[in-house]
Formats: structure tokens, C-alpha cells, sequence
């Protein structure tokens, strides 16, 4: 039985066949871009999410021209991969799925260019803590297996009995995820940035919790090297989720780098689990701190508004105009409050982005350089070393101490 038959049945059991074997989400689509069957039986981003662009319809814009049997990929406004193959009686949409992480800052874009509600931005969340993973290697066989979907073949005697509710069904295996141990549930972390952010000592008693959790492997099999990079994650990622309460982000910075050279210095779990602790305590008093320490409302303001629009070509005159001052009256109170200038405290914000992206990510320079604001990666090199004494080459490569030429 070929996958040309125009049975129902059999268009069901390929794509059960396909879903339980891959656990990567796939709908069956008219050649008008109606969906038949979709697997599981949801729908991609849609409800929370208003502003989502139309996946159908982008579906049958790129099978427009192809011939029948030949698939193609496109990637949406969320970095979400598709893939999509043209049969004779319709169109096979698999996806989404991710073939490279959405890092913490790459979400951050889409969340504040997007502008999605505070709910909207817990959904994503969420879909990208959950949504199927592929590298490269496997994003291409899938795509030469959904090609290949005409000519396969089956006994229809081996497979479970199909029902009318055979398209609904519990979450699939992710492909790609290798047997080892869960992480926390992703609704667990938010719940503890939320208590964090809001400077609550419960957020230490949430934090234990993560210790229920077996250390993923994250050191290339060292348990210690794992746990380092587990701690050094978690103060980057909480860093940056507290700016909006600690407007001193040098402060934050000094914090982090602090933390992150007390963490290389300590040799065993026991101690690191210790410190992990502390570090959040510690974190904590500056929370609390900065409550009496506030930025009045324009500059605070103004600060929200460069975060946001950190991969913009920030001016003055825009960020003055967001706050209701003359841009020469404000850019003299943004001074006298913070003590930098704005151009030094948007060049100050994307350095420190740009560090954390060379150390965490293996994101191309040019790609780095375009999402925090250069359009020039010659330019933004000039900047990092002028800001840090090295290229962004040598402080990815751990040359971060080399003297300025």
C-alpha cells in the first residue's frame, strides 16, 4: 500500500507511522492549505499568540513551484523550523523544530520585537523548552525520508487499530534526546524567577529543589565541570532576568563576574553546592538593596526601552522622545543619574550581551554582531577590544587577559 492510495485509512497510518517514529509534530494539509489531520491533534503557537504568522500559508508558498515528492524547509518568525512536501492529494507540513538552540537572548529578541503579553511570553517559553530537536545530520535524513513517504510500505496487520481519535496523543519522544537523566520541568525555573525577581527568600527554598534533579551532563562526562557550567547558566540567566529591579547593571556585571571566579576556584561538589547557594542569597540582598535605590521613572524608563531595542540603531533622539524630554535637557539627567553617558551605557549593554554569547553559544560573530546593534562586524571587533582589551575572538578562545596593543 503506497502513500498515492487515496484511502483515509492509509493516508492515518503513514502519518501515525511518521509521528510515533520521529515524535516531530506534522499536519496533513489541502493543496488550499486546510488541515485534515494534524498530529498531535493541536495547533502550533496559535490562541496565546496573535501576532503568529500563518504556517499554512507559508506552507503553500514554498511548494508553489516545486514538483510533487520534493521536499523543502523555511523557518518562521520564532526560528522554528518546517519542512514540506507536495503529494497528490495534498501537502505534508512536519514541525516545528528547533536545529539550533533559541538562546536566552535570541528569545528576548523575539519576546520584545514581537510584543507579546507577560502570558504570551510564559507560552513560548514553554514551546521552546519543549518543542522536538534535530541536528543538522538528522534534519536532513528527515527531510530525504518525508521525500521518500510515496513508496513506503507496510502490513497494516502489525499496526494498532486506527479510531477516529487516532490523531490525539500523549507527548512524543523527542528525537535526538539521548537516555539521560530529566531536567526540571520548565515551569519549575520560571516559578523560581518569578519569586527571585520580586526579591522573595522563598526563591531559596525553590532552589533547593533543583537539587532533586540528577546534573545533566554538561562537562563531557566530569561531574564537577558539569555542575560549574549548571551554576554558571543559572547566575547568567537570572542576571539578566532581574535587570528591570536592579537598574545598576554594572553592578550586576560585577556580580556576575564575582560569582563566575568563585565558581572556577572551588574543586568539589559538596562546595559548589554550598556556593550555589550563597550565590543566590547574596543576589537576593542586592535585590533588596536596590528597592531603596531607585532611578527616577524617565531614566528607569529609558533603560527598559534600550534593553528592548538593544539590536536597533539606537539614537538619542528616539530613546528622549520614549521618555518626554528634550534629548539634550535628558541626555545630561541620564548622565548625572547613572554616571555614563547613554552611548556608553548602550555600548556597556551590548558588550556584556556579546560576552555572554561568545561564552556560551558558538554563534557566528557576524550573527552576534547583528543582534545587539553593528551591522559592521569590523566595527563591533573595534568596539569589543576597545571595551575589553581583547577581539571577540581571543575572549571566546579564554584569552581574556591579554594586554591592549
Amino acid at each position: 500500500m503506497t502513500y498515492q492510495s487515496e484511502s483515509k485509512s492509509d493516508r492515518l497510518y503513514k502519518l501515525n507511522i511518521f509521528y510515533h517514529t520521529t515524535g516531530i509534530p506534522l499536519s496533513f494539509l489541502t493543496r488550499d492549505g486546510d488541515t485534515i489531520h494534524r498530529l498531535p491533534d493541536q495547533t502550533y503557537l496559535r490562541g496565546a499568540f496573535k501576532k503568529g504568522s500563518s504556517i499554512e500559508a507559508q506552507s503553500l508558498n514554498a511548494v508553489r513551484d516545486i514538483a510533487d515528492w520534493t521536499c523543502v524547509s523555511f523557518e518562521d518568525i520564532y526560528l522554528q523550523h518546517f519542512m514540506v512536501v507536495k503529494s497528490i492529494d495534498g501537502i505534508v507540513l512536519v514541525g516545528p523544530v528547533q536545529i539550533t538552540d533559541v538562546t536566552f537572548e535570541k528569545m528576548n529578541h523575539i519576546l520584545t520585537t514581537q510584543e507579546h503579553t507577560l502570558e504570551e511570553h510564559t507560552a513560548l517559553r514553554q514551546h521552546f523548552a519543549e518543542s522536538p530537536r534535530l541536528n543538522m545530520t538528522q534534519f536532513k535524513y528527515m527531510k530525504l525520508l518525508l521525500q521518500n513517504l510515496n513508496t513506503f510500505t507496510y502490513d497494516v496487520s502489525e499496526l494498532p487499530v486506527l479510531t477516529e481519535s487516532a490523531s490525539v496523543f500523549s507527548s512524543p519522544r523527542i528525537l535526538g534526546d539521548e537516555e539521560t537523566s530529566p531536567h526540571h520541568p520548565f515551569t519549575m525555573e520560571l516559578e523560581f524567577l518569578q519569586a527571585l525577581k520580586k526579591g522573595e527568600r522563598s526563591a531559596l527554598e525553590q532552589l533547593i529543589q533543583f537539587d532533586k534533579f540528577p546534573i545533566p551532563n554538561l562537562g563531557n562526562g566530569d561531574p564537577v565541570r558539569s555542575y560549574k557550567n549548571v551554576i554558571i547558566s543559572a547566575v547568567a540567566v537570572s542576571i539578566r532576568e532581574v535587570t528591570d529591579v536592579v537598574p545598576d547593571f554594572m553592578l550586576l556585571q560585577r556580580f556576575s563576574d564575582q560569582c563566575i571566579n568563585k565558581v572556577e576556584q572551588t574543586s568539589n561538589l559538596t562546595e559548589l553546592t554550598s556556593l550555589f547557594q550563597s550565590i543566590f542569597i547574596d543576589l537576593l540582598d542586592i535585590i533588596e538593596s536596590q528597592k531603596k535605590e531607585f532611578y527616577s521613572t524617565s531614566v528607569k524608563r529609558a533603560i527598559t526601552y534600550i534593553r528592548a531595542h538593544i539590536s536597533d540603531q539606537l539614537t538619542l533622539e528616539q530613546i528622549a522622545l520614549h521618555t518626554g524630554f528634550n534629548p539634550r535637557y535628558f541626555a545630561g539627567r541620564f548622565k548625572s543619574e547613572t554616571g555614563m553617558t547613554i552611548l556608553s551605557f548602550i555600548t556597556s549593554e551590548r558588550m556584556q550581551i556579546a560576552k555572554q554569547l561568545l561564552k556560551n553559544t558558538r554563534e557566528k560573530l557576524t550573527d552576534i554582531a547583528h543582534n545587539i546593534g553593528y551591522n559592521d562586524q569590523s566595527h563591533f571587533t573595534q568596539v569589543f577590544k576597545k571595551s575589553a582589551g581583547v577581539t571577540p575572538k581571543q575572549y571566546r578562545e579564554g584569552k581574556e587577559h591579554i594586554s591592549k596593543e
